[in-house]
């Protein structure tokens, strides 16, 4: 005989479109208890640490487009997808203390410690190593095809592509100088090399000069 769940004062039972409902109870806020529409807690189901994500119906479109990303992570698989946790279920909450309405992801919980508590103790490596992975994680989001309603969230998107743009041309410039992402050569040769560099794109700068303000104003 299968022992039904234990409901808690702080729990949440959802639809997910199973046979029963899944009770999941609360552990521990993740999310700024300020925040009223949108919620993020570690969560128990039956004993099993998960983590649960909640709307209130009157934001149900964010969470469509959150729900959306993660079965569109799962099914392409592209680079960087297992960077995100699973999906177990998602469905409408039919019961809760904290939110009487609305909808709700329930994700696999990972174990871990929060980057900003160890940032400061790693080394260049394992800081590179991080940088790379989230990397992956961005290139993985940005694979998708998403489609913004909220114009603000356009302008961020457009915004970001320009900015990764003005990155690219600013790495392949210092692919041609050879410095690298912190602007350091490796040795006194390297640094000789993209003086001459850099006088040359000057001197060329200077050549198509039209006027002597523009002449003078050119840094040297």
């Amino acid at each position: 005989m299968t022992v039904p769940p234990t409901i808690t004062p702080t729990g949440v039972v959802i639809e997910c479109g199973t046979a029963m409902p899944v009770v999941v109870n609360f552990v521990e806020q993740l999310s700024d208890p300020k925040n009223q529409e949108k919620g993020v807690w570690v969560a128990d189901i039956s004993g099993t640490r998960r983590v649960l994500k909640c709307w209130k119906t009157e934001v149900d479109r964010l969470f469509d487009i959150e729900a959306a990303v993660y079965e569109r992570l799962e099914t392409t698989r592209s680079i960087g997808h297992y960077l995100f946790p699973m999906c177990i279920a998602r469905g409408q909450i039919i019961c809760s203390s904290l939110f009487p309405s609305g909808w709700a992801i329930i994700m696999e919980y990972r174990d871990g410690e929060r980057l900003c508590d160890i940032w400061h103790s790693l080394d260049t490596d394992e800081r590179a190593y991080v940088e790379q992975e989230c990397f992956k994680g961005i290139q993985a989001l940005r694979a998708m095809s998403i489609r913004h309603d909220d114009p603000e969230m356009q302008k961020f998107s457009e915004d970001y592509g320009l900015e990764q743009e003005k990155l690219q041309e600013l790495g392949e410039m210092r692919d041609l100088i050879g410095t690298d992402t912190l602007g350091w050569v490796s040795d006194e040769d390297e640094l000789e090399r993209s003086r001459a560099v850099i006088q040359s794109i000057k001197d060329g700068l200077m050549e198509y000069s039209s006027t002597e303000m523009e002449k003078t104003s050119r840094p040297r």
